[in-house]
């Protein structure tokens, strides 16, 4: 399994293939796929903010850490509070931020990411997309701060 170093690969590559996927008009598996840089990010943070190898616990005591709630997992990387403060010095980080801190809702129509995304037939926007990409771009580069 992945340790902190190559959750941090895996989000920079995951970031870049839904750029390249976004780039050959493929919205749907973009969107998918972005969501997983930010979710292998904050899983980098996690081993950061615990000094451990999450993986390489016990297997009762990794099991709450293989979830792929974004918003359960900004509150296991210990970067709740620090992103709430950073919020208020940078309200565009609010609008990035914000479907990554809340549980999602709406996936079913590109509102939010969800593992679930994968299931949605519904075509997704190009801007909807692209958006989040940029979003999830600009989440990661605040994320790099705290992995």
């Amino acid at each position: 399994m992945p340790g902190r170093a190559e959750f941090q690969t895996l989000a920079n590559k995951r970031l870049d293939e839904a750029k390249t996927l976004h780039g050959a008009g493929h919205y749907e598996a973009a969107f998918y796929l972005a969501g997983y840089a930010v979710e292998y990010g904050l899983k980098a943070a996690i081993c950061k903010t615990l000094q451990v190898d999450i993986f390489n616990m016990p297997k009762d005591l990794h099991t709450g850490f293989k979830t792929h709630r974004l918003d359960h997992l900004t509150v296991l990387s210990g970067l709740s509070t620090k992103l709430e403060i950073d919020i208020v010095l940078d309200s565009s980080l609010l609008i990035t931020a914000s479907p990554f801190l809340t549980p999602p809702l709406g996936f079913e129509n590109w509102q939010s990411w969800s593992e679930q995304v994968r299931y949605n037939t519904t075509p997704c926007p190009e801007q909807v997309s692209q958006e989040f990409i940029n979003n999830v771009g600009y989440f990661i580069s605040w994320l790099k701060n705290h992995w």
